[in-house]
């Protein structure tokens, strides 16, 4: 990419961060009473204004509203986009993430027999550039149609050891294991071919800092919630990942006794630094926080344009799921203080 296109990526960028929510709007739209008056805060008073131009703030319901802010996080995706040329580009990662995400939304309705639920929150607005047909996955209606709508996509291959047996629900966390390390090893080759030591340096601390943690945090959950589960089957859910994360260690928070003893070693490792005393209950809230600061970090250090482009993808990412978070908090009454301590911000 000719230098004009990454400092154009990168202007740009820092120009579309400028209009984030701001704390002040993040606090104004948790103390609304319902959803309504949220959306209406969010078209007249925000950034959001024009992409919700047609929605009706006292009719709009959470996917809806979800699928309106995803929709803009691609709009904006879109136009950093078009100052990269390649069609194999680096860049393109967001629809893998994307395609992904349908996927996985798939498999979720498969198990709850509720596929007739996929049509209203796919993706259309986006007319080219992924893999697979959203109408055909949309018709999906048992593992092997599945695997049949990706045959001529490398997800088809990921999935095919995740097959169920007769009468037995799809084992969701190995298919979200197998797409997500295809993702990733796509991305390192990506990295490895495009890009020079210094950019791959700081993309692989974007990722698999958040790979790791993603790690720690399913073996945690594992070994509190289902300590039945074997070592071995702990292990066929972890994401491969070039990180600090060593394999010695790693294997030896797999084969630890229970929760206690994995958070006694993270509490001893280097690992203790992402974790207070009581952080199991909410590591997860601790892994997009974590994210959320590498981000930034990049995003205003960084004068690489994909690094700064991965840091804005995430961050916005981050601002959706805030959004959202905050839209289900007020449906189901939850109070703003409690809402407040799981916005990442």
């Amino acid at each position: 990419m000719p230098d004009y296109a990454k400092n154009a990526i990168t202007a740009k960028i820092k120009a579309l961060y400028g209009s984030r929510l701001s704390e002040e709007q993040y606090n104004i739209l948790m103390n609304k009473k319902n959803v309504s008056e949220a959306a209406a805060y969010l078209k007249e008073e925000t950034v959001y204004g024009a992409l919700m131009n047609t929605v009706q703030p006292s009719s709009v319901h959470r996917g809806e509203l979800e699928n309106l802010l995803n929709k803009d996080r691609f709009i904006k995706y879109n136009s950093l986009r078009y100052y990269s040329n390649s069609q194999d580009s680096y860049y393109n990662y967001i629809l893998a993430e994307i395609e992904i995400g349908q996927i996985l939304y798939m498999i979720r309705l498969l198990n709850t027999g509720k596929t007739s639920d996929f049509i209203a929150q796919a993706p259309f607005f986006i007319e080219k550039g992924l893999n697979i047909d959203l109408i055909s996955l949309a018709n999906v209606d048992s593992f092997d149609a599945l695997l049949e709508v990706l045959a001529k996509t490398g997800y088809a291959l990921a999935l095919s050891k995740c097959r169920p047996s007769e009468n037995e629900k799809i084992d969701y966390t190995l298919c979200e294991t197998a797409l997500y390390s295809l993702f990733y090893k796509q991305i390192r080759q990506i990295t490895a071919k495009s890009f020079n030591k210094k950019i791959q340096k700081q993309l692989e601390t974007l990722f698999d800092t958040y790979i790791e943690l993603t790690n720690i945090n399913s073996i945690l959950r594992l070994k509190r919630f289902y300590p039945d589960t074997s070592a071995a089957r702990i292990e066929s859910y972890i994401l491969p990942t070039n990180g600090r994360l060593k394999k010695d260690f790693l294997y030896s928070l797999i084969n630890s006794r229970d929760a206690d003893e994995v958070l006694e070693k993270l509490h001893n490792s280097s690992f203790a630094k992402y974790f207070g005393e009581n952080d199991e209950v909410f590591i997860e809230y601790d892994i997009y926080q974590i994210r959320y600061r590498l981000a930034s970090r990049f995003l205003h250090f960084s004068t690489d344009a994909p690094v700064v482009f991965t840091a804005f993808m995430i961050l916005k990412a981050i601002e959706v799921s805030n959004i959202t978070m905050i839209i289900e908090g007020i449906r189901y009454n939850i109070g703003m203080q409690e809402i407040s301590t799981l916005i990442v911000r």
